[in-house]
């Protein structure tokens, strides 16, 4: 599952973190955050996977916005397999809060955009990636949500779901503005089958 972690699907997913298991989130552009941004600025420094069972390491560093907005950061996330480097992902990360649950909400950051843009043009589709999460200490578990689970609520709540087929499986896509994804997550937020299996990333120093 960690092999599949904090990865970007190049031009349908350019935001994603967590193909194959986490579900993508298409939100109209300059749409509001969803949910009240919090600040937490333990966040910031680098984290990393631990698990010596797993082949493939993760290592995200979080610092600060430049702009000095409270609640926003942002990010690079360093894969590792088998020793070898794979993959380094810019991100924007805003920190989030819907009926006393946190979430981040990762986009390709804005330079990374710009590349894409340059070189593919309008074949580029931003994406969100929406983790719940909770801190404790030196310890970050991440949640990802798991759309397929979630297809019968979000129908009533009006969120569309869709599968885009990528690298021989399949990614599940939920779209809707701010006000719909939020009423999905404040009811659904606390639900076990909402999301995949926790990943715990613990604080990295040199």
């Amino acid at each position: 599952m960690l092999s599949r972690m904090f990865a970007c699907a190049g031009c349908v997913s350019a935001a994603l973190w967590l193909v194959g298991c986490g579900s993508a989130v298409m939100r109209p552009a300059g749409d509001p955050p969803v949910g009240v941004v919090v600040h937490d600025p333990g966040l910031v420094g680098e984290w990393a996977t631990k698990d010596p069972a797993d082949s493939t390491q993760v290592r995200a560093i979080i610092r600060a916005d430049a702009g000095g907005d409270l609640g926003m950061f942002l990010g690079s996330v360093v894969v590792h397999h088998d020793g070898q480097f794979k993959a380094a992902t810019p991100v924007e990360i805003t920190l989030t809060e819907i009926a006393g649950t946190r979430y981040l909400d990762l986009f390709l950051a804005r330079s990374e955009r710009d590349r894409l843009v340059t070189s593919v043009g309008f074949l580029v589709v931003p994406v969100h990636q929406f983790l719940k999460v909770e801190r404790l200490g030196d310890e970050l578990t991440l949640w990802m949500l798991n759309a397929d689970t979630l297809e019968r609520p979000a129908a009533v709540e009006g969120v569309g779901i869709q599968r885009v087929s990528v690298g021989g499986g399949h990614i599940s896509m939920l779209s809707a503005d701010s006000p719909r994804l939020h009423a999905l997550l404040a009811k659904h937020g606390g639900d076990d089958g909402a999301f995949h299996r926790p990943v715990v990333l613990r604080r990295w120093t040199r």
